[in-house]
């Protein structure tokens, strides 16, 4: 009887252990912090860069969280993403005053090498690293 209740211990402590290794496979979203790339110059740091490609896909993005889930489930190795959401006006900080113009949504990638899988996800290589106008009210995702 003492064997016994010995062999199921071992064998609670050997299942139980063996749960405890599996090693987590899918990275946590940050916390965006809010970002002004319009007011000053924004020093981006060295990567290679990506953005996504509106024109291939839908027009908008109503949820960065979802093509961030897209970006970590397919394990492409992010480093920062910066997103502006398109808007039809633009307002500066501190102005109640809105302007009315087309902003163009931007959803920029850094990543420390190349990669193919990125551009199957919708998104194409850049030289041109910035988030265009209207880039008072940015997202950083800092992984």
């Amino acid at each position: 009887m003492k064997n016994k209740i010995i062999w199921v211990f071992v064998m609670i402590l050997l299942v139980g252990g063996g749960c405890k290794a599996t090693k987590k496979t899918t990275a946590s979203i940050p916390e965006p912090k809010m970002e002004d790339h319009a007011s000053q110059a924004y020093a981006f740091k060295s990567g290679v860069f990506y953005t996504y490609d509106f024109n291939d896909g839908p027009g908008y993005i109503a949820d960065d969280k979802a093509i961030i889930n897209k970006l970590l489930a397919a394990k492409i190795p992010v480093k920062d993403i910066w997103f502006k959401a398109g808007s039809s006006s633009c307002v500066p900080p501190g102005s109640d005053m809105a302007m009315t113009v087309i902003v163009e949504p931007v959803f920029l990638v850094r990543l420390e090498n190349s990669s193919a899988e990125i551009t199957g996800l919708g998104f194409k290589k850049t030289d041109e690293i910035g988030l265009g106008d209207c880039a008072y009210y940015v997202r950083r995702y800092a992984f």
